[in-house]
């Protein structure tokens, strides 16, 4: 019994597999267009979309816990070309006393009670109550 067509089969077989992952990759990578870099608009609080509001509100009603209060929101372009184009919020929260910037924006895979990401900016001394 000669094994070496099975052998050589067997050697194509995986060879294909793994040529064929790249491939697959490769041309994924191809279809995935960035959008041009533009800048936020500053919108109104109730310009956000519902369900956009009632998800940022969710970590809005804990910064107010601690002396934040919402200024205004932020409509963004998504990094990534989509028909229809899709944008990305954000909420920005002041912090009267410190001077801090608090911008809640929703994760980008949110969990189970974890939903959005706070990130707080001072340009003054740093805020140690925070």
């Amino acid at each position: 019994m000669n094994l070496l067509p099975l052998l050589v089969w067997a050697a194509l077989g995986i060879l294909v597999l793994l040529v064929g992952r790249y491939v697959v990759i490769v041309l994924s990578l191809r279809r995935v267009r960035f959008a041009p870099a533009a800048a936020a608009e500053h919108i109104e609080l109730e310009e956000l979309p519902d369900e956009q509001h009632r998800l940022l509100g969710l970590a809005v009603i804990r910064l107010r816990d601690v002396g934040f209060v919402p200024q205004y929101a932020l409509r963004m372009p998504a990094p990534l070309v989509a028909r229809p184009p899709i944008s990305q919020y954000a909420t920005v929260c002041l912090h009267e006393t410190s001077g801090a910037w608090a911008v809640v924006a929703l994760r980008d895979e949110p969990e189970y009670d974890n939903l959005s990401v706070v990130s707080v900016y001072t340009f003054y001394a740093q805020a140690p109550h925070l």
